[in-house]
């Protein structure tokens, strides 16, 4: 199954965050992103898997977080700290759904595939 960006949904304004992108979907739905030449933060409970799916990314397009990503406080605390390295978050993806929610509108969005 090939993934790809929906033609409506475009993300090179802003930052992608990828919640959950220690699991194989995840991985690649960012890696994908980065390599079309988004800026991507991607956040998992474990740093490890974080480090090794980045590992040779550029730290101007790519940041990686520890956190979990189910708690609605840290959440906010979260993409403001990726808004002041990487630029404002747009679309919050769910590495292991798809799901896209653009940031501030409650309105999820499927991937394409």
């Amino acid at each position: 199954m090939s993934e790809h960006v929906p033609q409506q949904v475009h993300f090179l304004d802003g930052v992608v965050l990828i919640t959950h992108a220690d699991c194989d979907d995840g991985g690649r739905r960012a890696l994908r992103l980065v390599a079309v030449g988004y800026r991507v933060a991607v956040t998992a409970r474990h740093a490890g898997k974080l480090a090794r799916l980045l590992a040779g990314q550029s730290a101007d397009r790519v940041v990686a977080i520890a956190a979990d990503p189910g708690d609605s406080d840290l959440l906010e605390r979260l993409v403001s700290r990726i808004a002041a390295r990487l630029g404002e978050v747009r679309w919050i993806v769910d590495g292991r759904t798809g799901a896209v929610t653009s940031v501030g509108i409650a309105h999820p969005l499927r991937w394409a595939s």
